[in-house]
């Protein structure tokens, strides 16, 4: 069996001119064969073919690294070695020279990635040059925030800065506070969400300014005016009974309450002070704030009396019960005269053939309905100008009265008293 014959010489690698290449000790330039029954395959990467046991066998991946094995220029490279070997797609070095490659591992730089030999450049503003993970240069949007364009910074705008990838300005928002603030009388100055600072000129005419104060027994406030506190409004008109305090308002008396002045909230200081319904409280009612006294009440601002009870005598409140009272019987001086009676709050006739014709009360019941001359009611018959069928007197039935007879002499000629009392012509 015959073995290669180990030489070592320094030669140029075919994609590296004028490089060194160190091959491994076993690799030749020229192969020289003796009686060696085995035939090389001719790859540089398996190794040599030695005889073993009689088997022709290849010696193995001649390189420390087996990926650094360049089979196309016989040599065992490395990343950064100025050419592209097995594993690799790129070689930043010298012949190469390729950019946006990864100096550990001779692979392209992701997409978006900044190129590590720093051969893409010129992106415009907003964008920063990058890699596109095949070796070429393209641009991505800078980081939000970054710095662009007008630096200016004033009320009502801040620098520029990039936003997706396009420079924008940054002016503050619509309404931001600028300019004048807190003048008496003036609107605020604001920004107008394009840079400018606006004067938003005066407060509404009418609009409360200064300090409150008491004029005409009122309470007043000051107000603006076209820019100027120079104006006056009322605030609360004071109640007659009210005095107005600086700092506080109307106030009622010594309760020191704020009543609004309408008719349920009225200001009276008759004891005890205090704000009351002069409507209906009896014992402040109207404006005057009377106190209606007995057996009375407040209705509409008016003392009134309860019901059934009158003043009829000019005391204190409503003395006077109104019931079953002949004098006085359902309103004051209503008097029922003879033959009646107070009755609740009604005159009524003691009997009942007894009536009050007339209407007046204070004569009483003063016409008999069972008269011969005014025989049935207020407006009966004369029985004494009658003739049949009636008879000459007033006869009383069974609760009524009606011209009839209580003998023959009640009737006129030819006629007979009957047994009902009615005169009857004679058979």
């Amino acid at each position: 069996m015959t073995a290669w014959s180990a030489v070592t010489r320094a030669t140029a690698g075919a994609s590296a001119p004028g490089r060194s290449v160190t091959r491994a000790p076993w690799v030749v330039s020229t192969r020289r064969w003796t009686t060696d029954p085995c035939t090389d395959d001719g790859l540089f990467c398996t190794g040599p073919e030695q005889c073993q046991g009689g088997v022709c066998v290849s010696a193995g991946n001649p390189c420390a690294v087996p990926a650094d094995c360049d089979e196309t220029n016989d040599v065992c490279g490395a990343c950064g070695d100025g050419m592209v070997g097995a594993g690799e797609d790129c070689d930043p070095a010298a012949p190469q020279n390729d950019n946006c490659c990864d100096v550990v591992s001779c692979t392209w730089v992701s997409a978006g990635n900044v190129d590590p030999q720093g051969i893409c450049a010129g992106a415009p503003e907003c964008q920063v040059d990058a890699c596109d993970g095949t070796g070429g240069c393209t641009t991505v949007a800078a980081p939000n925030g970054t710095p662009c364009g007008d630096s200016s910074n004033t009320e009502c705008t801040n620098p520029d800065t990039c936003g997706t990838g396009t420079c924008r300005q940054n002016h503050e928002p619509s309404g931001a506070v600028c300019g004048d603030q807190g003048v008496e009388c003036h609107l605020d100055d604001a920004c107008d969400g394009a840079g400018g600072c606006t004067d938003n000129g005066y407060l509404a005419n009418g609009t409360e300014c200064g300090s409150r104060y008491c004029g005409g027994g009122n309470y007043r406030m000051h107000t603006c005016s076209s820019g100027s506190c120079s104006g006056s409004a009322l605030i609360e008109a004071c109640d007659p009974n009210e005095s107005c305090i600086v700092g506080t308002g109307c106030r009622c008396g010594d309760s020191g309450l704020n009543c609004s002045g309408a008719d349920n909230n009225y200001c009276c200081t008759n004891p005890p002070d205090g704000c009351y319904n002069i409507n209906n409280n009896a014992d402040h009612c109207g404006y005057g704030c009377e106190d209606c006294g007995q057996n009375m009440g407040c209705s509409n601002k008016n003392c009134v009396c309860h019901t059934d009870y009158g003043d009829c005598t000019g005391a204190d409140g409503c003395e006077t019960y109104l019931v079953d009272n002949d004098t006085h019987c359902g309103a004051c001086n209503n008097t029922c005269g003879q033959h009646s009676s107070c009755v609740g709050t009604s005159c009524q006739c003691d009997y009942w053939y007894l009536q009050n014709c007339n209407g007046d009360w204070g004569d009483g019941c003063e016409t008999d309905t069972c008269s011969d001359s005014n025989c049935g009611n207020c407006f009966g018959m004369n029985c004494t100008l009658g003739g049949p069928p009636h008879g000459y007197a007033c006869v009383f039935f069974d609760g009524w009265c009606d011209c009839g007879c209580y003998g023959d002499e009640d009737c006129p000629g030819d006629w007979y008293c009957g047994p009902g009392n009615e005169c009857r012509p004679l058979p």
